[in-house]
């Protein structure tokens, strides 16, 4: 048995979060443990952007009030000791209510170690096979306390994300936009024409390597 040392609070990215958000990572999954913890606290009215989670994810409301909607659903509202269990897939979005803070511990799995450990094993049971991982374009970039997310999350592609970002948040889009150099979002099907090529025998000797596929970002 050991006390951990914790890693400093991080604030929330911009494009992650509107308002003041900061987190506290509790656990970061150790093997033979897939789970991951975070202390979340939001300002009174600070919320998420539309998000998913590969696996689900589970809130457990330690303070405040905090309201929950799914895409298409009606808003729901949770208070301490209440726990939220969102789907697989399932787009969503969390916030502090107006004039109160809210705090929640934040449980996901870590999606991309998980899939290729099991990956690995059925390449090894069938002796090849392809692994590509789709990271932001901050896996390259290397911008700071936020390994995780760049690891499982699109760059500036046109998702539901996305889309309420040019609703919700179209200053911090249009600030974006600027460094795109074609001028508009990648589609989810030029991702996966690229994937598809990653897979097939042409791309034989592309191997551990990062291919950007975001319309010039990266190299602007």
């Amino acid at each position: 048995m050991e006390i951990l040392n914790q890693p400093p609070s991080a604030e929330g990215p911009a494009d992650m979060f509107d308002g003041d958000v900061w987190f506290d990572v509790i656990s970061q999954g150790q093997e033979p443990s897939r789970a991951r913890a975070n202390m979340v606290r939001f300002a009174p009215g600070a919320r998420t952007a539309w998000h998913s989670h590969g696996l689900g994810q589970t809130l457990y409301i330690v303070e405040g009030i905090a309201l929950i909607q799914s895409r298409g659903g009606e808003i729901l509202e949770a208070r301490p000791g209440d726990v939220i269990y969102t789907p697989p897939g399932e787009a969503h979005w969390h916030r502090a209510a107006s004039g109160h803070f809210m705090s929640h511990d934040d449980t996901h799995t870590a999606l991309a170690r998980i899939s290729m450990k099991h990956e690995l094993r059925q390449m090894r049971t069938q002796g090849s096979g392809v692994i590509v991982n789709c990271s932001s374009m901050g896996g390259l970039l290397g911008m700071p306390q936020r390994a995780a997310h760049h690891a499982s999350k699109h760059g500036v592609i046109d998702t539901p994300m996305a889309a309420d970002m040019v609703e919700n948040q179209a200053d911090a889009m249009a600030e974006i936009m600027k460094e795109q150099s074609i001028g508009r979002q990648g589609r989810a099907d030029e991702i996966a024409a690229a994937v598809l090529w990653l897979c097939s025998p042409g791309a034989g000797l592309v191997v551990g390597v990062a291919l950007p596929v975001d319309g010039g970002f990266t190299a602007h």
